[in-house]
């Protein structure tokens, strides 16, 4: 039997043996070195029958089983306490500037809101004061191209009229576009009446002078005495200034309230049904003006001013 011993300075394993092969292994500490520099593996091996036994031994250095200082494991523990710490604080700082950030931006959706609102409610009102002037408007047939037809009582103008049994004289218009006028003449106060339109390919609505041309070529402006807006085309709206201003609304009008401040300079124009403003003109008035209608197609129909409430 062969007895084979290792001996480790720094740990002991116990002891193996093979009955087999007739040998054994053992491991076991020896006490250090007087300087505790160095560790010694060394290995004993017997052989019982022969009577024979062998050592070989491994001198290590010390510094290869470097323990770790003391004052290092503190500073590791405190370097990772401080960059947990550190983590933390970047985390809460940019959780509290985000939300701070999306809170911003709700106050200022909020601040929109209500202004558009605010914005809304003051049209609103605008055209509920303006609805308390309602005048009763009625179409002058004596002033209608010949080919426009009237019906309803003198509240209700549309295109298709043939042109014949018609007078002309200088008060009807004979120009390209056929235009017609109402009856009331207006030199002071203010006014305000309703007018339903349709999507035809072309309308417009205002109020005009009087006196103003009604043969031959007619441009349409505040400087020839019109003060009005268009549909043409069907879905382009324009106000009839010089040159013309284009009005970008959300939805078409269905109905549109025109509203003259005479003293005040002022025609305004509203989409009757949502209340909202669609224009503005100012200028200064001296002469009688009179309701102002054009169409090309669709029905143009003068109607009661609803009572709201």
């Amino acid at each position: 039997m062969a007895d084979i011993r290792i001996h480790n300075q720094k740990e002991y394993s116990g002891i193996a043996r093979n009955t087999r092969a007739q040998w054994s292994v053992q491991r076991q500490n020896l006490p250090p070195d007087e300087n505790n520099k160095y560790s010694k593996i060394s290995c004993h091996i017997r052989n019982i029958i022969l009577s024979e036994e062998r050592e070989s031994a491994i001198s290590i250095s010390d510094e290869f089983f470097r323990r770790v200082s003391r004052w290092v494991v503190s500073l590791s523990i405190i370097l990772g306490s401080g960059l947990t710490i550190c983590g933390l604080l970047v985390a809460l700082v940019l959780y509290h500037s985000r939300k701070e950030h999306k809170e911003k931006a709700n106050l200022s959706a909020d601040v929109t809101n209500l202004s558009a609102d605010v914005e809304s409610l003051s049209a609103e009102l605008e055209w509920r004061r303006c609805c308390s002037y309602t005048v009763d408007v009625t179409l002058d047939p004596e002033t209608a191209h010949p080919r426009l037809l009237l019906t309803d009582e003198g509240k209700t103008v549309k295109y298709g009229g043939t042109g014949e049994d018609v007078l002309v004289d200088l008060l009807r218009f004979d120009v390209f576009l056929p235009f017609v006028l109402g009856r009331e003449g207006f030199t002071s106060g203010r006014h305000y009446w309703e007018v339903e339109v349709g999507r035809g390919w072309l309308w417009q609505l205002g109020v005009c002078r009087d006196s103003v041309r009604r043969k031959g070529r007619i441009t349409r402006s505040p400087e020839e005495g019109y003060w009005a807006i268009e549909m043409w085309r069907r879905e382009k709206y324009w106000a009839l200034t010089s040159p013309k201003t284009k009005l970008r609304l959300s939805e078409s009008p269905r109905a549109v309230g025109i509203f003259l401040d005479y003293e005040a300079g002022k025609v305004s124009f509203y989409d009757a049904e949502n209340k909202s403003h669609l224009f503005t003109f100012s200028d200064t008035f001296s002469d009688p003006l009179r309701p102002y209608f054009c169409t090309l197609d669709e029905p143009l129909r003068i109607r009661p001013v609803p009572d709201w409430e």
